[in-house]
């Protein structure tokens, strides 16, 4: 029959099946035009069921639990809580209760770090957690990248009542800390100490020089005798991920992607996500201000525990050394886990400092996300700081679990993550342990947080209680913000999304199934990232880095 003859059949089946549809389509036309009411009853009705068989259908799938999320943001819990049919049920427990948060000290007591200037580490002190992988999984903790005890005593005496201020932790020093080059090599720029290092190669190290011309408020200048201008081309490129181990200076965001130690694919996806980095999309000069880290376990032989699977840990200590971009966790159950104490024991490090440095914001980011960072930074400067935030999108929550952000997407403001830190050190080990899936647990520890100023004055007002059951239930959203804790909960909604659900913005960041291979990863950052570049608030520029 050909090509031609099966169009001309596939269009004569057309106009047949038109022909036959019309007339019917006509009367509807005119009954809609003649009962206009009745006509919107009855396909609101329509729709109505199609919705509900649509929810009772989905539950299962992913799509259905988006869209009735989305309802309980912009509807009274009452009306839409009968919507789905199926078994989500709802939540009729009180979530977990963690005295030890609840007793912490509150969010908005601690003191946020002033950005700055690139701060650079001495030789010694630079970050990084192949220390604890030469050691293995029981290697101190003060190994993970933090100071050692006498470090922090010295940093403490230093600083003298600002100490005090910042609840015992070490504060960071600030651009006007730097001392001048010549000093230990201390206060240089990448540039400077790469060109160090090759003239050092070269057995012809030169003598270094204050400049007159800087200020306190300028990054330190050096003067080389004998010294030639190298081409910029002619110095190897260093991944910038490397850049964090050589910082102490305060970033705004650390950007922690979780992956795990015993997976060749979680390998290649970290090797993906480090050549198409978000960090590229970040100016040099601004590049100080964000921490992009992996976050990960250690490999066992036995699943149970030690020894350690030599091949792939040797594997991740070569990652280490090129990149410095790894942030291990040692003494998790069975070396690694997700739903095992992985998410609390990161809350925990990261707060004490075991990552390196601090930052104004603190996000969790599955490996299968595609993450707008520019777009995030713009978010994140256009809230206070100072107010405790905890960040996310609520769409993709099962709803038969407390109120919580989903793993996609989720970050925690400077003073909460501070406060979890403190309260989940104290925790005992098998309660941090508890298996629990990991995105309902950081939602349930929000219910734990300590009482805001206004409640640790009048504990006797109703809501100052933390037991108390909500109006509606637990199903629906908390207040916000939260009367007793003064917790802001941010959510991004349609703003980070799946390619599944319909409507979805997705303008932060997606997040789906597919997007665990790395083709498809790649092809969405193709799509919504591939040469994209953040453009700073020009308020931030004297903090950039003008040397790099």
């Amino acid at each position: 029959m050909g090509v031609t003859g099966a169009f001309q059949t596939a269009r004569s089946t057309v106009v047949r099946v038109s022909r036959r549809v019309a007339p019917h389509a006509q009367r509807l036309v005119r009954f809609s035009l003649h009962r206009p009411f009745l006509a919107f009853f009855i396909y609101s009705g329509i729709s109505l069921f199609l919705a509900i068989q649509y929810f009772h259908w989905c539950e299962h799938t992913g799509n259905g639990r988006w869209y009735y999320n989305w309802a309980l943001t912009k509807t009274p819990a009452s009306l839409v809580r009968f919507i789905p049919k199926g078994d989500w049920g709802e939540p009729t427990d009180p979530p977990r209760w963690v005295p030890e948060i609840y007793d912490s000290r509150w969010m908005g007591d601690w003191e946020v770090p002033p950005l700055s200037r690139p701060v650079w580490r001495r030789e010694d002190e630079i970050w990084g957690s192949h220390a604890v992988s030469e050691g293995g999984a029981g290697a101190s903790s003060h190994a993970v990248g933090s100071p050692s005890p006498e470090d922090q005593k010295g940093e403490s005496e230093s600083s003298g009542s600002q100490e005090e201020s910042q609840g015992g932790t070490a504060p960071l020093a600030s651009a006007a800390d730097v001392k001048e080059p010549g000093d230990q090599g201390q206060g240089l720029t990448m540039a400077q100490m790469a060109e160090e290092q090759r003239l050092d190669d070269l057995g012809d190290l030169p003598k270094l020089l204050p400049n007159d011309k800087a200020t306190s408020d300028d990054p330190p200048q050096a003067i080389r005798i004998r010294a030639p201008v190298p081409r910029t081309d002619s110095l190897p490129t260093a991944h910038p991920h490397t850049l964090s181990r050589r910082l102490k200076s305060p970033a705004i965001i650390k950007f922690h992607v979780f992956s795990t130690a015993v997976s060749e694919k979680s390998y290649a996806k970290r090797q993906l996500i480090r050549r198409l980095s978000p960090m590229y999309q970040i100016p040099p000069e601004y590049r100080h201000l964000v921490d992009i880290k992996f976050v990960m376990g250690y490999n066992y032989l036995d699943t149970w525990g030690p020894p350690l699977n030599e091949t792939m840990e040797s594997k991740i200590r070569e990652e280490e050394r090129e990149y410095g971009d790894i942030l291990r966790l040692p003494g998790l159950w069975r070396g690694e886990n997700l739903r095992d104490g992985k998410i609390l024991q990161w809350i925990r490090d990261v707060g004490e400092g075991k990552d390196g440095r601090d930052a104004w914001y603190l996000f969790k980011v599955d490996d299968d996300a595609v993450i707008n960072l520019p777009k995030l930074l713009d978010l994140l400067l256009s809230i206070d700081i100072h107010e405790p935030t905890y960040l996310g999108t609520s769409l993709n929550r099962w709803p038969s679990y407390h109120n919580h952000f989903t793993g996609m997407l989720t970050g925690f403001n400077y003073g909460l993550y501070k406060t979890l830190s403190q309260g989940i050190s104290k925790m005992k080990e098998v309660d941090v342990q508890a298996a629990w899936d990991d995105d309902v647990l950081t939602g349930e520890i929000m219910y734990s947080l300590p009482p805001a100023p206004r409640c640790r004055h009048s504990p006797d007002l109703p809501e100052c209680d933390p037991h108390r059951v909500p109006e509606y239930g637990w199903m629906p959203l908390p207040e916000n913000p939260d009367p007793r804790t003064a917790l802001n909960r941010y959510d991004f909604e349609r703003r980070a999304g799946d390619p599944a659900w319909v409507g979805t913005k997705g303008d932060l960041g997606m997040h789906g199934w597919w997007f665990k291979f790395p083709e498809y990863w790649e092809k969405e950052w193709a799509r919504v990232l591939k040469g994209l570049v953040w453009e700073p608030p020009a308020w931030l520029g004297k903090y950039a880095d003008l040397d790099a």
